[in-house]
């Protein structure tokens, strides 16, 4: 893909300056067997820059390796690694004094899955692991020596997923998922962040038929700080996606959840987080599509409930294809966001892309 924009506020910050980019993202996939052994290979380059702010130019790197090894005729066992180096740049407002940060940050993410399956049930037995190792950054022309801005966190999931079979249309869901959040005891200090666990308890439905798909889950979060365990909390979880042919060419969907989230929460523990998108899609000819989107989330601290943002977006877009494996996209976008404090902000961007495919 590469894609040219403009930006009214490429630092999503109360008083970002506009600017005009150039973004490109490049992938290559290989995949191959050795024996009953499946394999397969990815490398993903993604870089945006400004014309004006280069404070603001990012370059990732990612690359992952990931195998299949059937273990019997309704058994097999996932196996995978991948790492992600980023460059970052954000242009930081302290007041509306503007400051260029960069720096690096490096993420290490290992997956093991153990998939059953067999007379209309499927259960799957998986492990996440996630490493997270920001570098220094420089702020600016400011004399202060490279400094680390972010934790090490260390984080672990073991996840039980399960699909029971009611009929050709319905199937029965379960999810239980268990995760621990570590954080380095100088890093809990410097960075006000709480090493934590929890728990992820569901149910669900799933039902299929044509022209319509809606899965839902329904149960219970829970958090708990390992400094202060009995501070627990527990939180409702809810998790919808729902998928609607209105016509021949004209198809909505809806994502919504609701539950704790522990990447990045703003307290320092925990969020209680909700996300909800709404979008269509028409097409106009059969090389034409339209597309709209609308957005709501919100962000709270579990245990600092003061500490919130709300984030309101809505967008268009129309795609061309060109060929079966080239197209053009035309898009616009606006965000609204409201954080405490008042520090709030809007970003309005539009778009021009060409992407594709070998």
């Amino acid at each position: 893909t590469a894609e040219g924009g403009w930006s009214s506020n490429i630092s999503e910050t109360p008083s970002g300056p506009s600017d005009f980019y150039f973004r490109h993202d490049h992938a290559l996939s290989l995949r191959g067997s050795l024996g009953t052994l499946e394999w397969q290979a990815g490398l993903q380059l993604d870089q945006t820059r400004y014309v004006s702010h280069r404070g603001e130019d990012d370059l990732e790197i990612s690359g992952g390796l990931e195998v299949a090894l059937p273990l019997s005729p309704n058994m097999q066992l996932r196996l995978g690694y991948a790492a992600t180096r980023e460059w970052s740049g954000t242009i930081a407002d302290f007041g509306g004094f503007m400051v260029d940060v960069s720096g690096t940050n490096t993420d290490h993410e290992m997956l093991a899955e153990l998939i059953i399956t067999g007379s209309g049930r499927a259960l799957v037995f998986g492990v996440d692991a996630l490493l997270e190792r920001p570098g220094d950054s420089t702020l600016g022309a400011l004399p202060i020596p490279p400094l680390r801005l972010a934790p090490e966190v260390n984080s672990v999931t073991v996840r039980l997923d399960g699909e029971l079979a009611l009929s050709e249309q319905l199937v029965a869901l379960g999810r239980g998922h268990a995760y621990v959040v570590n954080i380095p005891d100088l890093d809990q200090i410097l960075y006000l962040r709480e090493p934590t666990s929890g728990l992820r308890l569901a149910g669900g439905l799933k039902y299929l038929s044509e022209g319509f798909a809606v899965t839902g889950y329904l149960g219970a979060d829970t958090v708990s700080p390992m400094n202060a365990p009995d501070l627990m909390e527990i939180r409702p979880y809810a998790e919808l996606t729902a998928d609607l042919v209105l016509r021949d060419g004209f198809d909505a969907s809806f994502r919504g959840s609701w539950g704790i989230g522990r990447d990045n929460p703003l307290d320092g523990v925990a969020s209680a987080q909700l996300d909800t998108e709404v979008a269509v899609r028409l097409a106009l000819h059969e090389r034409a599509t339209l597309s709209a989107q609308a957005g709501l989330s919100r962000e709270a601290g579990i245990y600092s409930p003061h500490l919130e943002r709300w984030s309101r977006s809505i967008g268009a877009g129309l795609t061309v294809a060109l060929s079966e494996n080239f197209s053009v996209n035309l898009g616009a976008h606006q965000q609204w966001v409201e954080e405490m404090g008042g520090s709030d902000y809007t970003v309005s961007s539009i778009n021009l892309g060409v992407t594709g495919q070998i």
